[in-house]
C-alpha cells in the first residue's frame, strides 16, 4: 500500500474512532494551528529536559528530564494528531489513545518511528505514571537513555508529517531532535 493510501486509511481510521461513544478523540476546528503549536511545546519541553539532566546527573535522580522528555513525546504525537484534524481530550486514558493512534499514523509516513512508538508506548506510559503519582526515583540513567534515543527518532517523523499536512512553516528549532550530547553525558 502506498504511503498516500495508507494516510487515507489513517483519516478513515480517526474518523471512525471519534464517532465511537465516549471517544476521546474530538474534531479540531483549526487544526493547523493546534498542530504547530504543539510541536513548538514539544520543543519548550525537550528544551527543559536538555537544562535538567546535569543536575539530574549530580543527583542521580533522573525523573524529572525523563518527564519531560515524555511530555514532549506526547505533544508532538498530540501535533501530528492536530495536523490529521484531531484532538485527545484529556482524561483517564487519554495518554494511551495519543500514543496509540500516534503510532498507527506513523507507521504510514515513518514505519521506523512507528514501530519504535509502538514498542516504547506502554513502558514508558507506565513509568510515567509511577514517577509522576507514586514514588520518586522510578527512573534510571538507562530509562531516560532509552526514551532520548526514542525520541530523536520518534519526533522527527511526527514533525515531518507535521509540516507536510500542515503546509504551515515550523516553530525555531523543530527540525532539531538531536541527543548525542545528551547521551554522552548519561554513560
Amino acid at each position: 500500500m502506498s504511503p498516500e493510501a495508507e494516510q487515507q486509511a489513517f483519516r478513515r481510521l480517526l474518523a471512525d474512532e471519534a464517532a465511537k461513544d465516549r471517544s476521546l478523540l474530538q474534531p479540531l476546528a483549526r487544526p493547523a494551528p493546534a498542530a504547530l503549536q504543539a510541536i513548538g511545546l514539544a520543543r519548550v519541553q525537550f528544551g527543559r529536559a536538555k537544562r535538567e539532566l546535569p543536575g539530574a546527573i549530580q543527583a542521580s535522580d533522573f525523573d524529572e528530564p525523563y518527564l519531560s522528555v515524555y511530555r514532549s513525546l506526547v505533544s508532538g504525537c498530540n501535533a501530528m494528531l492536530a495536523a490529521y484534524g484531531y484532538r485527545i481530550r484529556g482524561g483517564d486514558g487519554s495518554h494511551f489513545e495519543t500514543l496509540r493512534l500516534a503510532a498507527l499514523g506513523l507507521a504510514a509516513s515513518s514505519p521506523k518511528a512507528g514501530t519504535l512508538l509502538e514498542t516504547i508506548r506502554e513502558p514508558v506510559r507506565s513509568a510515567r505514571n509511577e514517577a509522576e503519582y507514586q514514588r520518586p526515583g522510578v527512573t534510571t540513567a538507562a530509562d531516560l537513555r532509552e526514551i532520548l534515543d526514542a525520541v530523536s527518532v520518534i519526533l522527527p517523523g511526527a514533525v515531518e508529517l507535521v509540516s507536510q499536512l500542515t503546509g504551515g512553516p515550523l516553530p525555531v528549532g523543530a527540525d532539531d531532535w538531536s541527543v548525542a550530547d545528551l547521551l554522552d553525558a548519561l554513560k
